[in-house]
C-alpha cells in the first residue's frame, strides 16, 4: 500500500530522483509522473500525480453512505476536515462493484484526487508505481481496445517500455491506460 507519504518521497520508476514538491511533478517539457494502479485486477491505469492528493487506506465503514445516488457513488467521507465523495471507479466506468468482487474486505485504497476546487475519492484496487511517460505520446484508444463506458473516460494508453521486445516491438505485459479526470469529473456532476 502506497501512502501519501510514500508518494512525497518515492523515486521514479527508472530510478530517478525523489520528488516532493509540486514544481517537481513536471520532468521534461512534457513529461509528467503518473500513478499506476489496478481499477480492477486486470485493468491498469496511470493518474497524473499533479491531481492526486492522497492515496488512503480507508475502513469500509467510514464511508457514510447517501440514498438515491447513483450506483457508483459510495457515499462520503472525512477529507481534510471537508465531506468528499467516494466513488467506485470500476463501477463508474462499466466494470464490476469492488465489494462485490471482494464482500470480505474492510479497507479499500482510495485516490483523492482533486480537479479545481472539486476533490473526490476513487476506490481502486491497489497502487502499483510512479512512473513517467509523456501525455502527448499516449497512443489513441481504438473501438475495440476496451469497453465503450469506459474508452470515453481515457486520454489514451501507453506499452510499458520494460514490456516491449527490442526486436520486433511486441507488447508482452503490462498496458497503462490514462485516466482523463476532467471527463470522469464532467461525467459524475459533483
Amino acid at each position: 500500500m502506497v501512502s501519501a507519504i510514500q508518494l512525497a518521497n518515492a523515486p521514479d520508476k527508472p530510478g530517478g530522483q525523489a520528488f516532493g514538491r509540486s514544481a517537481d511533478l513536471k520532468i521534461g517539457a512534457t513529461e509528467e509522473r503518473f500513478l499506476g494502479f489496478s481499477i480492477q485486477p486486470d485493468t491498469q491505469a496511470l493518474l497524473s500525480l499533479s491531481n492526486l492528493q492522497g492515496a488512503i487506506e480507508l475502513p469500509i465503514n467510514e464511508i457514510l453512505p447517501v440514498p438515491q445516488m447513483a450506483p457508483y457513488l459510495l457515499g462520503i467521507v472525512n477529507w481534510r476536515g471537508k465531506s468528499t465523495w467516494v466513488a467506485d471507479l470500476a463501477q463508474f466506468m462499466g466494470g464490476e462493484y469492488y465489494i462485490q468482487r471482494c464482500p470480505q474486505v474492510t479497507k479499500a485504497t482510495v485516490l483523492m484526487v482533486q480537479v479545481g476546487s472539486t476533490t473526490i475519492g476513487l476506490m481502486v484496487d491497489r497502487t502499483i508505481s510512479v512512473t513517467t511517460y509523456d501525455p502527448a505520446l499516449a497512443i489513441p484508444i481504438n473501438d475495440n481496445f476496451v469497453a465503450a463506458k469506459m474508452r470515453r473516460f481515457l486520454g489514451g494508453y501507453f506499452l510499458d517500455p520494460a514490456d516491449l521486445t527490442s526486436t520486433n516491438q511486441t507488447q508482452t505485459g503490462r498496458t497503462w491506460l490514462l485516466i482523463d479526470l476532467p471527463r470522469i469529473f464532467q461525467a459524475m456532476n459533483l
